[in-house]
């Protein structure tokens, strides 16, 4: 008895203090590809969910890497269950490529592949919604966020939602509580987005001087990104619809990783005060954090292929 007494506190003593446990589930399975999320459920039923999408520029990355952890735990610990989803990366042959795309190959490729992670986020969010009484999660207060990549889903997935472009993946009158995006942008191809009544509430987060996504906008005939400044100059600032802008001046896309780790009680106060408090407030605000660098802003298309892909010739 006293050894297995010594062996459960030494367990005990190893293990974080508190740390939750996901669940993991399978939400779609397309073609070959079996898309799984890591659930992990909050103290209290009918609690909010956020839904999060992991970075790696649609060419790597994995719902469960270990610099993401903590913040899921955490989190939770706050009363909100989090989803962290697979999706589907349409770039990662790239990592294989004997040869270099062309710039309208690497178009192509790009519109795929995001429009393959919006489908994905689509279908793990009507997962989320037809098992919300067995996950404890009300479907009424679901919040998308991501890093990167993942960012560009959940921005590009929401403007899709909202202008109609999503009407038989969704659930019928389904709509997002809050998107949390964190160097993300708008991915179109229809040319220049604009405000739309239907978007719910927005909190970005944007370096100034992003070579991997554009912070105003990057655009090749009708396709095109619209970062966080186009986002607010255009869609937010005079909407009179609520929303969180937070600019890093003279800072690259290392604010991809930055919100989760620093910015929880930004965070929370967004999801709890504007997305489901209703509440509207118009906030933007400048970080100047010495602990980054200050970095040059991208000047052509030809930066941002350098810094995603490498050398281009």
């Amino acid at each position: 008895m006293k050894r297995i007494l010594l062996t459960l506190l030494a367990v005990m003593a190893l293990s974080p203090l508190g740390a939750a446990t996901p669940q993991t589930e399978t939400y779609a399975i397309k073609g070959d590809d079996t898309l799984r999320m890591d659930f992990y459920a909050a103290p209290h039923k009918d609690s909010p969910c956020l839904i999060f999408m992991f970075g790696g520029g649609f060419v790597r990355g994995t719902r469960n890497a270990e610099q993401y952890l903590d913040f899921f735990e955490d989190m939770a610990s706050r009363g909100y269950a989090v989803a962290t989803i697979d999706y589907r990366l349409g770039l990662s042959p790239l990592l294989t490529a004997t040869s270099k795309p062309s710039v309208g190959e690497l178009v192509d490729m790009l519109t795929e592949s995001v429009q393959m992670a919006v489908d994905d986020l689509y279908s793990a969010t009507s997962h989320i919604v037809q098992n919300a009484e067995r996950l404890g999660v009300d479907p009424s207060k679901i919040i998308i966020s991501g890093s990167s990549a993942g960012a560009i889903a959940v921005l590009t997935g929401e403007w899709q939602r909202a202008t109609g472009q999503a009407t038989e993946a969704l659930p019928e009158g389904f709509r997002y509580a809050g998107v949390v995006s964190m160097a993300g942008a708008i991915y179109t191809t229809d040319g220049r987005p604009s405000a739309v009544d239907g978007m719910c509430p927005l909190l970005l987060f944007h370096g100034d001087a992003d070579s991997n996504v554009p912070y105003r906008k990057l655009a090749v005939g009708k396709v095109g990104m619209y970062g966080a400044d186009y986002i607010y100059d255009k869609m937010l600032k005079k909407s009179g619809k609520p929303y969180y802008v937070c600019i890093y001046p003279d800072v690259d896309h290392v604010v991809a990783g930055a919100p989760y780790m620093q910015n929880r009680e930004q965070i929370e106060w967004f999801i709890n005060q504007i997305a489901l408090g209703g509440r509207v407030f118009e906030v933007y605000e400048q970080i100047a954090d010495p602990a980054y660098p200050v970095k040059r802003g991208p000047r052509t298309i030809f930066d941002y292929i350098r810094a995603n892909f490498g050398p281009q010739q």
